[in-house]
């Protein structure tokens, strides 16, 4: 089958690289969202982390250079590949081959995370190092390094002017009071680095507090270049809270609830799905969210059919989402689904019978997509994270697809996620 699944396995193998725990195999119970520096840990010990002192800490990164390495025309696109996703590829479009490639072994004492593309590069992180690496091909550079009181780094964003990067710290958690009988209780707290690639110096920490704590997770830009909104990990399958950064030195916890997606232009938000009880992300409604304002301005609601999210028009108006027969033995995703869009400014529904004549008309050109058992299926926003897809082959398994930029043929493989377009 050729339909995207929202299912826990999908979204294990697409973010296995940012340690994101979205689907727990351990049987713990849920950990409730909240907005809370404090969490509950059945143990008296300590959560795990990471030390910075004495651990290992791996040499630059090293590229395999393509044929047109230092004759490139572009745009590049950067993407990674991979069964765990662990290379990452600079794609020239222009002359249809390869820049660099990168790998990243499994087995890396301090791994590759997450990337971020810029026009002359690719910025790089470790959980104890951000690396440049430059387009052109020439060694990584070192940009920052961890530091004694912070943990470690798991994941980075480029802002849209290209000139500055947003970090994600992980920051050691202290105890509070005496352990109960149901646990010892923490504080949980991260920070947002904002670092100038232009000037290579740092220009801002954001650091987490008991209301706004900035616990680790995704960073996506606000188009106005104003910030970041953060979407942070939890240690079960439920989604952890969302919160704006901002480089004043401002945050703000965002009141939102389940699974969100957020707008390109990181000022709305879908918000409202859940999983009804079973290993999906499926609800009978969904909420749209003006994070400027703090008010929903649409929403959609039908006990009858079950609600999945899918993706944004890169004008951030519309809100593409599946739609499928509720079963009331919780069984969720049954294929295929019928697909429609919410204009979240008019809240207007209107079906969608031909998703690749869609995305011509959001994209015109350059419309990024995987060939799936020879149907279209567009690399979308995620509900966390960079624009993905998982094609399910006719036993259930993940199946080879060809990534596609228009109609031109990139590369083949079980799965791809989308870093950036260097122009």
């Amino acid at each position: 089958m050729s339909y995207p699944r929202t299912i826990c396995v999908a979204a294990v193998l697409v973010t296995f690289f940012a340690v994101l725990a979205a689907c727990s195999g351990d049987n713990k119970p849920p950990v409730t969202p909240t907005s809370s520096a404090t969490e509950v840990v059945g143990t008296t010990s300590p959560p795990t982390t990471i030390a910075t002192s004495g651990t290992p800490i791996a040499s630059a990164p090293i590229i395999q250079p393509g044929p047109d390495l230092g004759d490139v025309r572009g745009p590049v696109l950067v993407y990674e590949t991979g069964r765990s996703l662990e290379s990452l590829v600079a794609y020239d479009l222009g002359r249809q081959r390869v820049v660099w490639r990168l790998d990243r072994p499994l087995a890396d004492p301090d791994p590759i995370l997450s990337f971020a593309a810029f026009d002359d590069g690719v910025a790089m992180n470790t959980r104890l190092r951000v690396y440049w690496q430059p387009l052109d091909g020439s060694p990584a550079e070192v940009l920052i390094e961890a530091k004694p009181d912070w943990v470690d780094f798991t994941t980075i964003s480029g802002s849209p002017d290209k000139h500055l990067l947003a970090v994600s710290v992980r920051r050691p958690t202290t105890p509070l009071g005496t352990p109960t009988p149901t646990g010892q209780a923490f504080r949980v707290t991260g920070s947002v680095l904002f670092y100038d690639l232009t000037q290579r110096r740092e220009v801002t920490e954001v650091t987490g507090n008991d209301e706004v704590p900035l616990r680790e997770g995704w960073l996506s830009w606000r188009e106005d270049g104003r910030g970041v909104v953060l979407n942070s990990y939890t240690n079960s399958e439920r989604p952890g809270p969302e919160y704006g950064v901002f480089l004043d030195g401002s945050a703000v916890a965002y009141n939102v609830d389940g699974f969100t997606y957020l707008a390109p232009n990181g000022t709305r938000l879908v918000h409202g799905l859940n999983t009804l009880g079973c290993e999906a992300i499926a609800s009978h409604d969904f909420y749209v969210r003006d994070l400027d304002r703090g008010i929903d301005v649409a929403e959609i609601h039908n006990d009858q059919v079950q609600y999945t999210g899918y993706d944004w028009s890169p004008d951030s108006r519309e809100f593409l989402f599946e739609i499928r027969p509720h079963l009331p033995d919780a069984r969720c995703l049954p294929s295929p689904p019928d697909y429609a869009v919410l204009n979240t400014e008019t809240g207007l529904v209107q079906a969608v019978a031909d998703l690749e004549a869609l995305y011509k008309r959001w994209y015109g050109s350059g419309v990024l997509w995987v060939e799936c058992n020879d149907e279209f299926l567009p690399l979308a926003t995620a509900s966390y994270g960079n624009r993905t897809a998982y094609c399910e082959g006719a036993d259930g398994a993940a199946a080879e697809n060809t990534l596609r930029y228009d109609q031109l043929a990139i590369d083949r493989g079980l799965f791809f996620r989308i870093v950036g377009l260097i122009d």
